[in-house]
């Protein structure tokens, strides 16, 4: 047994043949088991090459691929690792002739394609429209349709069956969406999945594959959808040599189409798989543990684990009761103060909620405070407006076909409106060279439609396509008059630019640049700055969902009450099983906020919140009532804050006394 390892990790890294679930609790060294086994594959006479790991970043791939090489030498590079979607998009580029797909197709972005559907909704008569749902939900509709391989009529039945007398028109939209793609060879999120699931029905495509790699890896199972356990099933073929790795109990993402039973019914699939299960936590006090563990107990549906620690000492998780969201807030920054003095840097700080709306009165106190903060749970950085504007620039330049990203492009000239936009990407549709062809347009209406400056634009880009870095470059020099005219924070903007263009330095195609920023897009224009030690750093402020694969020093959660976690209210009428569902998908969201603490853990209960309508009496989270009072130090927030800074009681009705 290598001395990096565990008693358990080393079994799981040391198995070579068949099918292997690996069952890691949080904090229990998955990536080293991972990186280990990749050591031991190749120690024992497997190709690099014949492994294909799978991963839901291909930043957590590059960054396994770098430490095995570390271990390795520089064989470890020939394994190949990414995500599904960019797995999948490299598959299509190599084998989509099968499937009538060119080299060069454009892969599309939700905002993309929330724009093509509403398009087409606006196309449908008055009646057709009539009860319709907007675009992005047809969108979601759409989507969840494809991931779970289900008809539209299904997901409308199950889950929103308030457009039940609509169904059909959605599939018309569908179906009209699916032939706009494929006229222009556009390809959406799920196409990337399901056009890789047809490639891999293909039985001489499949053992081209299969045969390839010989060896599947694949980390954060629990987030499969359906789809994707069906590819990693394929793949896998018929050498069965497949290790799925994963925690049930952070299985977060159902609203995206994570099916949490792929991991849980894996052993229904393969009945020869061989099973292990890490319990050994790296990164929190047993004290933190014994809270993750209680959560663990409430969960109807989970595969049974007890984390433990060889740490000693930490001391209990504070459960605080806050008289309202005021006083919650301005007990969360005092306590940032006393950290701050005890020497824990702002970085290393983070708070915890169930729904970005949740920390709004927190952020007023520490906009008050002075005290610096970055909030995560936002909008994707290629998802703004002049970002995408830039990059469709280079879109029509990579495939002209692309009349989304055509009519953008021509829209921000003045004088120019969506009618005649697409007007003229009919009229220069099969012309060839795009830049020529926009100055014969230009010469044919006589001087009337300015755009012989993005004529030539096209132009000078069109022998760059090697130079993708170029390219950016000078459609962001173009760009910048329609920046400052149509932006008045356009400053900030132009940062953003000028971040795009340091990102897109090292690329050598304009292929994978464009499909990397689809594919695998930065949150947010602060992901390169998340802790700034120049400046001193900054509090961390997350969603539950986006700390997820993260940890801090001290973690606060707030809002601990039944309507924000588990976030179910009560008008909502759910069947039995489906509730069940539910609630394990709040306690699991519980559990990673949790164990994101590896010294200090806050678990905060307001008992009073402010709501539209008034101040609401809340009854705390039903999660925290479940616990062993034994499991926490209990803590008033008025008895620790200055009595300027208690929340004010007078004129207001008594609330019920919670006992914790």
């Amino acid at each position: 047994m290598s001395a990096e390892l565990n008693q358990a990790q080393a079994e799981a890294a040391g198995i070579v043949e068949g099918p292997v679930l690996v069952i890691a609790g949080a904090g229990t060294g998955k990536t080293r088991t991972l990186i280990h086994r990749l050591v031991s594959l190749v120690n024992k006479g497997v190709s690099p090459q014949s492994i294909l790991l799978l991963t839901f970043t291909r930043r957590a791939a590059q960054e396994m691929i770098r430490r095995t090489a570390e271990l390795l030498g520089s064989s470890a590079n020939r394994i190949e690792g990414g995500t599904f979607h960019s797995t999948a998009n490299s598959m299509l580029r190599r084998y989509g002739a099968v499937l009538d797909l060119r080299p060069n197709f454009v892969v599309l972005d939700q905002g993309d394609s929330i724009e093509i559907i509403g398009n087409l909704r606006s196309e449908l008569n008055k009646k057709q429209r009539d009860g319709l749902p907007r675009a992005d939900m047809i969108c979601r509709i759409i989507g969840k349709s494809r991931n779970r391989l289900v008809s539209i009529g299904d997901v409308v039945q199950q889950e929103f069956f308030q457009f039940d007398e609509v169904s059909g028109v959605i599939e018309k939209v569908a179906g009209d969406y699916a032939g706009y793609k494929t006229s222009r060879q556009l390809l959406d999120f799920d196409d990337l999945l399901i056009y890789f699931l047809r490639l891999l029905e293909n039985e001489r495509v499949q053992q081209r594959i299969s045969e390839r790699y010989r060896f599947i890896m694949v980390d954060e199972y629990q987030d499969t959808n359906i789809l994707q356990a069906r590819l990693t099933d394929l793949l896998a073929g018929r050498s069965r040599n497949v290790m799925v790795v994963g925690d049930d109990a952070q299985s977060i993402y159902a609203f995206r189409g994570a099916y949490p039973k792929n991991l849980l019914e894996f052993h229904q699939h393969y009945p020869n798989v061989r099973k292990v299960t890490l319990e050994q936590n790296y990164r929190s006090s047993q004290a933190i543990l014994n809270i993750s563990n209680s959560l663990l107990s409430q969960m109807s549906q989970a595969f049974r684990k007890r984390l433990f620690t060889t740490r000693t000492g930490g001391d209990k998780p504070r459960l605080v009761e806050a008289h309202n969201d005021e006083e919650q807030a301005r007990f969360i920054v005092h306590q940032v103060k006393q950290l701050q003095d005890r020497g824990t840097p702002l970085p290393e700080i983070a708070v915890l909620f169930r729904a970005s709306f949740h920390s709004f009165a927190l952020e007023l106190e520490l906009n008050r405070n002075q005290i610096a903060y970055v909030k995560y749970g936002g909008f994707k950085f290629t998802e703004t407006a002049h970002i995408k504007d830039v990059l469709a620039h280079l879109r029509v330049l990579h495939n002209a076909d692309d009349d989304l990203s055509f009519v953008r492009i021509l829209k921000m000239h003045q004088g120019i409106g969506a009618v005649r936009a697409r007007r003229i990407c009919e009229q220069i549709a099969g012309q060839g060279e795009v830049g020529a062809a926009l100055k014969e347009a230009a010469k044919a209406a006589d001087g009337r439609l300015d755009i012989v400056p993005l004529a030539n634009l096209m132009t000078a880009m069109a022998p760059l396509v090697k130079n993708p870095g170029e390219c950016l470059r000078l459609a962001v020099e173009y760009y910048a008059p329609v920046l400052q005219r149509n932006f008045d924070d356009w400053p900030k903007r132009q940062r953003d630019l000028d971040q795009l263009l340091a990102m897109c330095h090292s690329y050598r195609s304009l292929d994978s640049l464009l499909s990397d920023l689809a594919i695998a897009p930065p949150n947010t224009s602060h992901d390169h700055n998340l802790v700034d030690d120049d400046a001193g750093g900054k509090l961390i402020l997350s969603t539950m969902h986006s700390a997820k694969g993260l940890e801090w020093q001290a973690v606060f959660v707030l809002n601990l009450h039944d309507g924000a976690i588990p976030m179910i209210h009560e008008h909502q009428v759910l069947e039995d099983a489906q509730m069940d569902e539910r609630i394990d998908e709040e306690l699991r969201l519980f559990y990673v906020a949790a164990t994101r603490a590896k010294d200090e853990l806050y678990l905060i209960v307001p008992k009073i919140i402010q709501r539209n309508y008034g101040p609401t009496i809340v009854a705390p989270s039903r999660f925290v009532q479940n616990m062993s009072p034994d499991l926490y130090q209990y803590v008033r927030a008025a008895d620790v804050l200055p009595p300027d800074e208690r929340a004010s009681r007078s004129g207001r009705r008594r609330p019920r006394r919670y006992q914790f």
